[in-house]
């Protein structure tokens, strides 16, 4: 109904008299080896943005606001909205003429471009209907200069030109076999200046720091009358307008930490590490190793612009730093090869750093209040070591087990975490093996919960690495993580479970646990408009501690409330499990304002040895805004089946599978819009959980969902 409410409102509220409302703009080509898309760059003029291509809802809402641009609503609606987009007769010309160029440039010649006008009323629609033609097509391509023509080319080009026998054109001649331009391909000047950015990318990492595009250009030899193009590489090296190529070394490098390299350095105290100058006032903060390992540029090394951004990367990432700059002075040299002297310029961030976040949370009319207070140090014993510590209190009003009551459900917790930029290993040397942005990471977590179902503490410690293979590829291996979970739960509550399965998982229980996780993520490459992201996880709990128990052949020393013995230390049971998920999504751009979205989760666990249920923080649940957003977190799943009453919120399950497709569009500069199906459920697979919780199959919950997001905030409406 809010739709016709919409289409009711006059999209020409604010369209002049004798002006006239731009509702739409099409492209017609009648080939289709040139994409409109493309083409569509080139247009002076589009049509306010609509959603779906149908609704120009940015217009609608500032066609809501009023012509009083002093009271706040008018100015706030027109903000949020767009302005009409009036026709510019002019605009119209100016377009035609650009996509002629356009597709000229793509190797069009002869293309004409003719406009198609249509005005109703203060309304009107423009297409560009652009013929063709025939093309200018490769028919050859020559790299040497012998096959060049001074008929061509003029005498005093050709005299500039590069010999074939030079170590340049050689070079050339090798490289070729990558080349973006093929026989028989259309002449596209897009692809031709491709061309040289490639070869000037080649040349630079060969150690040509002053190589420039311009060093290479091509010579069109377009008097075929079938349209038939003959291209030649030109290659021209030291004249008035481009300098003497050559390959350049480094020869030393410089360090500054706080400010800009200078003369003034003469004044600041000085350390030499491993071929570097570092320069700094007072005391280096930072231990020279650190610093020496993240810089991967050189002495002696030949010029590469992939060690310069490497470095920077790899400076960047110790969080040190809120400036960085690599720059190069060229200097004088009487050898064949150039020199070098690499300045690098660091500005430190603020070295320690506190923060507090509080929030308000709301539930049926229940309240609640929550509060983090975090301290951090970015250099904790100058070795670039992130030192955290995380304090958590809150406190919520909360049904009790008794009808009609409330309870005061707590929470308190902290977390201690030292993050190393390098590998911690006591008892093993990695001398081969080169970790890309390496890793170690030591954390302890203490968590104390009382609420009316149970009174737990955690406690949990974690030793991990992380390290990145290659640019797309990051690694966590976790060797150790030992979690502790001591819990007191109600009678009144375990008995309102109804199933071994869900009293077991609320006892003490220890999980002794090792896992690896893989990252994939090609968001960061240049010029990708659409990219893909995969997480995979695997964990195995408690099998050192049963090789242990078989080694010594322990005996076993305790039994559960139905006759199942386990193994225990300190009185605790272990749990022994394997758990594993694996995560996709990716994201498909349509338009620069649309992009769809494709997410696919699939994860299982399973209890075997010492346990016979999975503990319960290692289940999985659906449901929230990031799962399942018709459903609250935790209510979606086997516990709200006919056998359990869904306000215990204890819909967890051991296998989870849940895939969503979603469309996003912009509305506004602050605000986007999404509509989306989620389908998904979670399963218990073990002997034990079947007893009594899956009888027969579920079915996998659909969602058709209407939302909007604004500042990362998601509104859904049924």
């Amino acid at each position: 109904m809010g739709i016709f409410l919409f289409y009711a409102c006059s999209t020409t509220k604010y369209v002049p008299n004798g002006k006239y409302l731009l509702t739409k703009t099409k492209i017609n080509i009648d080939d289709n080896r040139v994409f409109r898309s493309d083409a569509r760059a080139y247009l002076k003029q589009k049509p306010n943005r609509k959603v779906f291509w149908i609704v120009p809802l940015n217009l609608w809402v500032y066609d809501l606001s009023g012509s009083d641009t002093t009271k706040w609503s008018n100015r706030f609606l027109r903000k949020l909205g767009t302005s009409p987009v009036i026709y510019d007769s002019v605009k119209m010309q100016r377009t035609a003429v650009q996509l002629e160029r356009f597709m000229r440039n793509k190797g069009f010649y002869n293309a004409k471009v003719k406009t198609d006008i249509k005005f109703a009323k203060k309304k009107v629609e423009v297409a560009y209907d652009i013929t063709a033609n025939e093309p200018k097509v490769i028919d050859k391509i020559s790299l040497y200069k012998d096959s060049l023509s001074h008929k061509v080319i003029g005498r005093e080009n050709m005299a500039m030109e590069l010999e074939d026998s030079t170590v340049l054109r050689q070079m050339l001649f090798k490289e070729s076999k990558k080349s973006v331009i093929k026989v028989n391909d259309l002449l596209d000047v897009d692809k031709l200046q491709e061309e040289r950015e490639r070869l000037s990318t080649f040349f630079e990492s060969e150690g040509y720091y002053n190589f420039a595009k311009e060093n290479v250009h091509f010579y069109l030899d377009t008097t075929s009358r079938d349209n038939k193009v003959k291209v030649y590489y030109g290659f021209r090296d030291g004249n008035e307008e481009i300098p003497k190529l050559k390959k350049y070394k480094i020869r030393d490098i410089f360090v500054r930490l706080g400010g800009a390299i200078s003369g003034q350095n003469l004044k600041l105290d000085s350390l030499q590490y491993r071929g570097i100058k570092f320069y700094y006032k007072g005391k280096l903060p930072y231990k020279p190793e650190v610093l020496s390992k993240a810089i991967v540029i050189k002495k002696g090394q030949t010029y590469n612009p992939e060690n310069v951004e490497e470095t920077k990367f790899r400076l960047g990432v110790l969080q040190q730093f809120r400036y960085v700059n690599v720059s190069f002075s060229e200097e004088e040299s009487a050898d064949s090869l150039g020199v070098l002297d690499c300045y690098v310029q660091l500005v430190s961030k603020k070295r320690q750093s506190i923060g507090i976040e509080g929030n308000l949370t709301e539930n049926s009319g229940d309240f609640g209040v929550a509060g983090e207070l975090s301290y951090q140090h970015k250099n904790l014993f100058k070795g670039a070591e992130l030192f955290t510590v995380e304090l958590s209190a809150g406190a919520e009003r909360v049904n009790a087990l008794e009808k009609d009551e409330k309870y005061i459900a707590k929470e308190i917790g902290g977390k201690i975490n030292l993050v190393t930029p390098k590998f911690f290993l006591p008892f093993f040397k990695l001398k081969k093996w080169r970790a890309k942005v390496p890793r170690t990471s030591f954390s302890i977590l203490y968590n104390y919960a009382n609420r009316p179902e149970y009174l737990r503490k955690i406690t949990d410690i974690t030793f991990s690495y992380q390290w990145k293979s290659n640019d797309l590829f990051t690694h966590i291996f976790t060797p150790i993580d030992l979690g502790v979970l001591k819990v007191n739960a109600d009678s009144t509550f375990l008995g309102r479970l109804n199933s071994y399965y869900r009293q077991t998982s609320y006892v003490d229980h220890i999980i002794p646990s090792s896992r690896y996780s893989l990252y994939f993520n090609n968001e960061g490459e240049t010029r990708r408009k659409s990219y893909q992201k995969i997480r995979f996880n695997i964990e195995l709990a408690g099998n050192m501690l049963s090789g242990i128990d078989h080694l010594m052949d322990r005996k076993v020393q305790e039994t559960d409330a139905v006759g199942e013995k386990y193994y225990s230390y300190f009185g605790i049971r272990y749990a022994q499990f394997v758990r594993s998920d694996i995560e996709f999504t990716q994201n498909q751009l349509l338009t620069p304002n649309q992009t769809l979205v494709f997410h696919m989760f699939l994860g299982a666990s399973f209890p075997y040895g010492n346990s016979t249920s999975m503990p319960f923080e290692k289940l999985y649940f659906s449901g929230g805004a990031n799962s399942m957003r018709a459903w609250q977190p935790r209510s979606l799943g086997p516990g709200t089946s006919q056998l359990y009453r869904p306000n215990e919120g204890l819909s967890y399950g051991e296998m989870k599978i849940e895939g969503n497709i979603e469309h996003r569009f912009g509305l506004a500069p602050s605000l986007e819009g999404a509509f989306f199906v989620d389908a998904g459920n979670v399963w218990n697979i073990s002997n034990t959980s079947k007893m009594q919780e899956m009888y027969g199959i579920f079915p996998i919950p659909l969602t058709v969902m209407q939302g909007e997001s604004f500042s990362g905030m998601i509104f859904i409406s049924n």
